[in-house]
């Protein structure tokens, strides 16, 4: 039967290609054939010693699998779990005279399509903080920009919480 061994991170951000790769020795010299299981489910699909995938979302543990066959009865498999990490969003903010206009975008669709909680701190000393949802979002601001700094953050779903931006 043939020896397999997996090459694959312990570790990997959500939204990010994971390289795959696995090698085999074969006692009688056979050829091998490789495939995978990228989805932890019960079915190999893709073929090849090497493979990848890009995770959707974290933090979560994703199980992938590889199997080699000698061509006769023997084969191998041998799996290994991979880390997930969420990754916070990227906030985009634009001030007008009164108006805060809020965006953000993170790697998971999931993350993406859940909509995202926007922390507007007036003054940006945690005495008026204000909340919107969304995908995106439209302030009205009281005092008007220009007299207090403003400092905002964008949550996802996960707990990830974006850079602040202060204006």
């Amino acid at each position: 039967a043939p020896v397999l061994s997996v090459g694959a991170p312990a570790n990997a951000e959500e939204g990010s290609p994971v390289a795959l790769s696995a090698t085999a020795t074969d006692g009688n010299g056979d050829s091998l054939l490789f495939d995978w299981d990228l989805t932890g489910g019960s079915s190999f699909t893709t073929v090849g010693a090497n493979a990848g995938f890009t995770p959707d979302d974290g933090p979560a543990d994703h199980t992938v699998r590889a199997r080699v066959r000698d061509g006769h009865s023997a084969q191998v498999t041998a799996s290994r779990i991979i880390s997930i990490e969420n990754v916070a969003p990227v906030l985009e903010a634009t001030l007008s005279a009164t108006r805060l206009a809020l965006s953000a975008v993170d790697p998971s669709s999931a993350d993406q399509a859940a909509g995202f909680d926007f922390t507007i701190d007036v003054g940006a000393d945690g005495s008026a903080v204000q909340h919107a949802a969304g995908q995106s979002a439209e302030v009205q601001l009281d005092p008007p920009a220009g007299t207090t700094p403003v400092r905002v953050t964008a949550t996802d779903k996960d707990g990830g919480v974006s850079q602040a931006v202060t204006l």
